[in-house]
């Protein structure tokens, strides 16, 4: 699957499709960080838990750009503009609607089904994988699962290999430019499994969990997830 690294502006207008369900974009235009290398192209995920200066990062321990392997752990990370471990390139590879009608499908049933052609805003939800890229080096390994069941832990597996390494936005949950990530390898039958921070003893964890639904229809912070985009100047 061919993967493109787009603009800020063109990932924020992608967010927006469905803006008539209330859906708001998940893409902030506050103040990122990354390696200087890395810069534009890469971007940085934060949970309405946590703020935005807690990001995305892949457990490595020397966190000098190299160690990367299947099943390495991801986890929220103080933000800084100098861990290649927080590097992230940001690949948008179709819509949830374009993906169902391929053959074989390239996203599990439960999404086709409930995010597809036939849904609210016609299968517009877009879809990502996002590419550990140590100082802007795309490594081939993307933030997926092993198996989409609740408690996964979240790591880092080979880049198109299966729908467990892309991650569907949920704009129909989309709320105060945050918004879930589900993972596409779902086969959940009642509630999506989305991405969740989870506060451990090593840390803030990335799992997958059953998408919390709260009073109100408003989903646990835990969560919630926006995008930043380049390096703090």
């Amino acid at each position: 699957m061919r993967k493109y690294v787009l603009a800020l502006s063109t990932i924020g207008a992608l967010l927006t499709l469905g803006a008539s369900t209330g859906a708001q974009a998940s893409v902030q235009t506050v103040r990122p960080l990354a390696t200087p290398a890395c810069a534009d192209n890469c971007f940085n995920l934060s949970s309405l838990a946590y703020g935005e200066h807690q990001i995305q990062s892949a457990v490595i321990k020397h966190d000098n750009g190299t160690g990367g392997k299947v099943g390495t752990a991801m986890a929220l990370t103080r933000a800084t503009d100098s861990s290649p471990n927080q590097d992230f390139t940001g690949g948008f590879v179709a819509t949830v609607a374009q993906l169902c009608t391929t053959v074989p499908s390239q996203l599990s049933p439960y999404i086709c089904n409930n995010y597809g052609p036939t849904s609210e805003i016609e299968g517009d939800f877009p879809v990502y994988e996002a590419d550990w890229s140590p100082f802007g080096n795309q490594s081939g390994l993307c933030v997926g699962v092993a198996k989409a069941v609740p408690g996964e832990n979240v790591t880092l597996r080979r880049c198109g290999q299966s729908d467990a390494t892309f991650w569907v936005a949920d704009l129909n949950n989309a709320h105060i430019g945050y918004t879930p990530w589900l993972n596409g390898a779902d086969n959940s039958f009642t509630h999506p499994q989305a991405l969740t921070v989870v506060h451990t003893k090593w840390g803030k964890r990335l799992r997958l969990h059953s998408l919390n639904l709260l009073t109100g229809n408003y989903v646990a912070n835990e969560q919630m997830f926006t995008l930043t985009f380049g390096v703090e100047l």
